[in-house]
């Protein structure tokens, strides 16, 4: 039981790190952006571009992690989150100084938290709770799950607007980059093998 309530305990904090990243960069996507140059078309690009990318690939990640020779969840899991970090740290490194590389690391960014948040968390949420709670409390264990989502996103809304305030919009970015490396060490701490 102790190594259930372990599993689940980090599951959850996986999925409120990776909520509070998710908030603070679609949340402040148009402020930061804004602030870089962009105009709202252009804005409006970048995140449109970001979500035709993460739904075409949303079906090709899922169906190659569902592959008999694939790597593990948790190896695909550790390399999403590794490169997101790396976008992330790009869009950080050329804040300012070329807007193309900004907007293709900015969607990049997007991309790869929509990928890990609607094709694999999301889904080994709903796996996940399927194997370890009474088929009779099914819809409470994904409630949970989802209450983790929802305060994930609303601190990192809350936090994020705040550093803005406080310190400008790198600011923001260098949170929504923490809490992704947070919730990276988690996945790597916390995740089993499923393979």
């Amino acid at each position: 039981m102790t190594k259930q309530k372990n599993l689940t305990a980090g599951y959850a904090l996986i999925q409120g790190f990776h909520w509070m990243g998710y908030a603070g960069l679609m949340g402040f996507a148009s402020v930061y952006l804004l602030d870089n140059g962009f105009s709202n078309t252009q804005i409006g690009g970048v995140i449109a571009i970001a979500g035709v990318v993460s739904a075409i690939l949303q079906p090709i990640l899922a169906g190659y992690a569902d592959r008999q020779k694939s790597p593990s969840l948790k190896h695909i899991l550790k390399s999403l989150t590794i490169l997101m970090l790396a976008a992330a740290l790009l869009v950080y490194f050329f804040y300012g100084k070329n807007r193309l590389v900004v907007g293709v690391f900015y969607a990049g960014c997007i991309t790869i938290l929509q990928l890990l948040g609607w094709a694999l968390i999301v889904v080994a949420s709903v796996y996940y709770v399927n194997g370890i709670m009474e088929k009779t409390d099914a819809i409470k264990g994904q409630a949970y799950f989802t209450m983790t989502y929802t305060l994930g996103s609303v601190i990192g809304a809350l936090v994020g607007g705040m550093f803005i305030d406080w310190r400008g919009v790198n600011a923001m970015l260098i949170f929504a980059t923490a809490v992704s490396a947070v919730g990276m060490l988690i996945v790597f701490l916390a995740t089993e093998k499923t393979k």
